[in-house]
C-alpha cells in the first residue's frame, strides 16, 4: 500500500519538474526570440540611416561592388580629378573603418551584456526547478520511512480537515446569509422573550426606544450584584435568553481588585441565575473598554482587556455563552460618546446583531466563531 502511493507522489512530482523545465525553457526560447528580433529591427533602422538598400544590407559583398561601381563612375566622369577622388575615398574608407571598428566594439559589449543578462534570467528560473525537485525529493524521501499504517492514518487526517473546511465555508456563508437578513426593523423584532441585564451601556436599548423598557433591566452604575438584587423581576419574565453586560463599574469600583477575584464573583452568579431558570441560555459579552481621556482620568480601566479576557475563559470553561463585541467596538471606534465610556445611538444596531449572531452561532453548535 505505502508502495503504490510513493509511486503516485514520486509521479506527481517528476511531472511538476518536467512541467517546471518546459515552462523555464519556454520563457528563455520567447526571451531570446524577443531579442533577436529586436536586434533585426535596430541593424534595420541603422542601415535605413546610412542609405542602404534592403538587397546590400542582406549582402554585404554586393554592398561592396556597389561601392566600386560607384568609384569607377566617378572616375569615368571626372577623370582630372582622378587624384582628388582618389584621396577622398582613401579618407572615407579610413574615417569608416574607424567607425566600424568603434561599432563593432560597441556590439561586443552589447553582446556581453546581452549574455550576462540571459544568463542571470535563466539562473533563477532553473535554480526554482531545482529546489522544487529537491523539496519533493526530501518529501519522498520522508515517505519512504513510514509504515503503510501512517500513511493511511495521514490521508485519512488530511481529508478529514478538507472536509472540516467545507464545513466552516458553508457556515460562513450561512451565517452571513443570516446577518443580511437583519434588516431594519427586523434586527429588532429578533428579540423574542428575553431580558437585558447590565449598566448604563446597556440602558441605551431603552433610553433610544430600541427595545421594550421593561425587558431591559439596567440602570447606571449597576455590577454584576445587580443579578441577585433583579431576580424576582427576571424570574417573572421565564426569559429563554437572557443577555447580560456588566464590568465597567466592576472595575471602577475596586470590588474586584483581581481579574481573578472578579470572575469567581460573576461564575457564582451565573450558577445563581442557571439555577433559578434552568432552562434559560444565559449570554455574557465581552467588556467594553473605556477610551479617550476616560481611560487616562481613571487608570483601573486600562485593566478593561485583561478582566474581558478572564470572563471568556471562565465561559469557556463553565460553559457559558461569550460574546465576543473587540472587532466590533474595533470597526466602530468612531461610535463612542465624548464621555469615552459610552456609546452613541448607531452602535447598538451593531452591538445588537453580534449579540444575534451569537445565539444563531449556539443553535448551531457552534460556541464561538
Amino acid at each position: 500500500m505505502g508502495g503504490i502511493f510513493r509511486l503516485v507522489i514520486l509521479i506527481i512530482v517528476l511531472a511538476a519538474g518536467i512541467a517546471g523545465i518546459r515552462l523555464a525553457a519556454g520563457r528563455l526560447a520567447s526571451g531570446r526570440a524577443e531579442k533577436e528580433a529586436a536586434e533585426q529591427v535596430s541593424l534595420a533602422e541603422t542601415g535605413s540611416a546610412a542609405g542602404w538598400t534592403a538587397q546590400e544590407k542582406a549582402d554585404p559583398l554586393l554592398s561592396s561592388s556597389s561601392e566600386e561601381e560607384t568609384k569607377q563612375d566617378g572616375l569615368t566622369e571626372a577623370p582630372e580629378e582622378g587624384e582628388s577622388v582618389d584621396r577622398q575615398s582613401s579618407e572615407g574608407l579610413s574615417a569608416g573603418g574607424s567607425s566600424a571598428d568603434a561599432g563593432g566594439d560597441a556590439a561586443a559589449d552589447d553582446g556581453a551584456t546581452t549574455a550576462a543578462a540571459e544568463a542571470e534570467e535563466e539562473k533563477p528560473a532553473f535554480d526554482h526547478v531545482m529546489t522544487e525537485l529537491e523539496n519533493g525529493y526530501a518529501y519522498l524521501a520522508s515517505l519512504d520511512a513510514r509504515t503503510p499504517v501512517e500513511m493511511e492514518y495521514m490521508i485519512s487526517e488530511a481529508q478529514k480537515e478538507h472536509e472540516k473546511e467545507l464545513e466552516r465555508e458553508a457556515y460562513r456563508l450561512k451565517r452571513e446569509k443570516y446577518r443580511e437578513s437583519l434588516e431594519g426593523k427586523r434586527l429588532w423584532d429578533a428579540f423574542e422573550d428575553f431580558v437585558f441585564l447590565g449598566d448604563s451601556r446597556v440602558v441605551g436599548f431603552d433610553v433610544y426606544g430600541l427595545l421594550p423598557s421593561d425587558r431591559v433591566l439596567a440602570e447606571a452604575g449597576d455590577t454584576i450584584n445587580s443579578i441577585t438584587n433583579r431576580m424576582d423581576t427576571i424570574k417573572s419574565f421565564s426569559p429563554k435568553y437572557i443577555f447580560i453586560s456588566y464590568g465597567i463599574n466592576d472595575i471602577g469600583i475596586g470590588f474586584w481588585p483581581t481579574a481573578e477575584e472578579y470572575t469567581s464573583a460573576f461564575s457564582e452568579k451565573l450558577h445563581e441565575l442557571q439555577k433559578e431558570l434552568p432552562e434559560a441560555e444565559i449570554y455574557v459579552n465581552s467588556i467594553i473598554p473605556a477610551r479617550g481621556d476616560a481611560a487616562q482620568a481613571y487608570p483601573v480601566w486600562q485593566g478593561i482587556p485583561e478582566y474581558s479576557e478572564a470572563v471568556r475563559q471562565m465561559c469557556e470553561r463553565e460553559g457559558f455563552a461569550f460574546i465576543d463585541n473587540a472587532s466590533v467596538i474595533e470597526e466602530h471606534m468612531d461610535q463612542y460618546a465624548d464621555d469615552g465610556v459610552h456609546m452613541q445611538p448607531d452602535f447598538y444596531r451593531y452591538w445588537a446583531e453580534n449579540q444575534l449572531l451569537a445565539v444563531f452561532d449556539r443553535k448551531n453548535g457552534v460556541l464561538s466563531f
